[in-house]
């Protein structure tokens, strides 16, 4: 490997004042960019609409793009709070409907449907000797429901589309 002579003090000072130029520049393109995403957010969520089989999305088309919105959520789930859920199930012979509402990996996790399962179980036992508030209560604190930020994406309507004339 051959040696080289160390940079001078100016070589140096020139670098260094590029890569801080540089990182202003990345900073301004960033704010810049944050900006435009937050006035596209806005004007989706003022404007647009629900795309087809869509329930958290909102849509706008321009000639030249689509700026699709989407927002979701995240469930966690309690684990201990389900092992009195399930204990509770079990006192009142319903073990068999604990499985239908959370499966077990390394941690208890919520069953796409349990909502429904829940609901549906609520249902079938109105007119039947059965603490559904105790249900719904202990049921519903084995989870909380945490919104997530939003999501803006920007992609080409058509690539072989020009913008028309006006």
């Amino acid at each position: 490997m051959e040696k080289t002579a160390a940079p001078t003090k100016q070589e140096l000072d020139t670098l260094a004042q590029l890569y801080v130029d540089a990182k202003a520049q990345a900073k301004n393109a960033t704010d810049t960019a944050t900006a435009f995403r937050n006035q596209l957010d806005a004007m989706v969520i003022l404007h647009g609409f629900c795309p087809a089989g869509a329930t958290k999305s909102r849509r706008m088309e321009g000639y030249l793009y689509i700026v699709t919105r989407s927002s979701g959520q995240r469930v966690e789930v309690n684990g201990t709070q389900i092992q009195s859920f399930k204990s509770w199930l079990k006192e009142n012979s319903l073990s068999r409907l604990f499985s239908k509402l959370f499966r077990l990996r390394s941690v208890y996790v919520m069953s796409e449907d349990a909502q429904a399962v829940a609901n549906e179980f609520l249902a079938k036992m109105q007119n039947k000797k059965f603490d559904a508030e105790q249900f719904s209560s202990l049921f519903h604190q084995c989870f909380s429901i945490e919104s997530n930020s939003s999501t803006i994406k920007v992609e080409p309507k058509n690539k072989n589309k020009e913008k028309p004339s006006a």
